[in-house]
């Protein structure tokens, strides 16, 4: 009897669809689901987050990627690509050869692909195995989707004021996306989720990616702690954070900036409740400006006859635009400059403490 293949799971984001705490999950049970479950999550893409899988196979939209990666040169990018071929299927080899399944994550894979060729590449590090493919997606409703990213952009230096018009842009047409992930792979071969709690099994995130994953329980899994990874600024903190990047920029002559700190990081662990929102108007303009590209979605990679989002409801409450006050931006302000003291105190507290014990076994 034929020994049952392999799935290689790619989960592609979408971006602001729960990635960052599904790749946290992922990490955190990295043994658990490789001895359990016949499932491995490698290491080689990245520890977490696989962002090196879209500096493998994209041409485009991945500059910061390699200038986080310091491939600064074409020859550097192609040696890069050669190496990590190399050594990922040296990593995932033993483990197909036990019939285990492996399962990659990294929201660029859907946001950054713009060609059919960038996903063939991506395909091809596989070429060596007899594998199935799964892409699992996320999809969020637009309007909800624009305003979590703009945070993130914010968040990865953005120094300007909500584009209105920003839905236009193609990362926010999901049927674009699909049919040209759909172009490789075949549309049977894509599993749709939509990103609301009422429509994940349980009303979990968690839950409902293991079921896609024939995971039948979370019982001897680990959940994230903190379940705010990669959480969406409030409004205040935003305008805060766009002028801040104006003066302390994320990146310089070509480099990480790191005068910067842990400036994100500690916003977020600031935030309240007030999130940057639009007018229902708004909401249903741009609600209208997808119906039919998301009906299609519904009816040809989830079968159903059903409308992929709720419509926005008239009577939901608007929420006000808040203002930056002087004030309010001294606070901020108060708040990271102690964050960064105290920081600074603990690290000097450990380099102290380190002397110390070193003293103490020369002794």
């Amino acid at each position: 009897m034929a020994a049952k293949k392999s799935t290689i799971y790619i989960h592609i984001g979408t971006i602001k669809t729960g990635t960052t705490s599904l790749q946290h999950f992922f990490h955190l049970n990295r043994n658990l689901l490789a001895e359990k479950h016949q499932l491995y999550y490698p290491k080689t893409p990245g520890f977490k987050n696989h962002t090196k899988l879209p500096l493998y196979a994209f041409d485009e939209n991945v500059k910061e990627l390699r200038i986080r990666h310091g491939l600064d040169s074409s020859e550097a990018l192609q040696r890069f690509r050669k190496q990590f071929k190399i050594k990922f299927s040296d990593e995932i080899k033993p483990h197909l050869a036990h019939s285990k399944s492996i399962l990659v994550s990294s929201e660029h894979l859907s946001s950054r692909a713009v060609k059919k060729s960038e996903i063939e590449q991506l395909m091809s590090l596989f070429e060596d195995f007899d594998v199935n493919f799964k892409i699992i997606v996320y999809l969020r409703r637009q309007d909800k989707m624009m305003l979590s990213t703009y945070s993130t952009w914010v968040k990865a230096g953005g120094r300007w004021k909500l584009n209105p018009n920003a839905y236009k842009n193609r990362r926010y047409n999901h049927l674009e996306m699909l049919n040209l992930w759909a172009s490789v792979i075949g549309k049977g071969n894509i599993i749709v989720k939509v990103f609301e709690k009422q429509k994940m099994k349980g009303g979990d995130l968690f839950q409902d990616f293991c079921q896609v994953l024939s995971i039948p329980s979370l019982v001897d899994l680990q959940i994230p702690v903190n379940d705010n990874l990669n959480s969406s600024l409030d409004e205040e903190q935003i305008q805060f954070l766009t002028l801040f990047n104006k003066f302390v920029p994320v990146i310089t002559e070509g480099k990480p900036n790191t005068l910067r700190g842990d400036i994100v990081k500690h916003l977020e662990s600031y935030s309240s409740e007030n999130k940057l929102d639009i007018s229902i108007m708004e909401k249903q303009k741009i609600y209208s400006y997808f119906e039919k590209d998301n009906n299609k979605i519904a009816e040809q990679y989830l079968g159903s006859e059903m409308t992929l989002f709720d419509p926005i409801p008239d009577s939901q409450e608007e929420t006000k635009p808040i203002r930056l006050t002087a004030d309010k931006a001294v606070e901020i302000a108060a708040y990271l400059w102690t964050k960064q003291q105290e920081e600074l105190t603990e690290k000097s507290w450990t380099t102290d403490l380190k002397k110390s014990l070193k003293k103490i076994f020369r002794l």
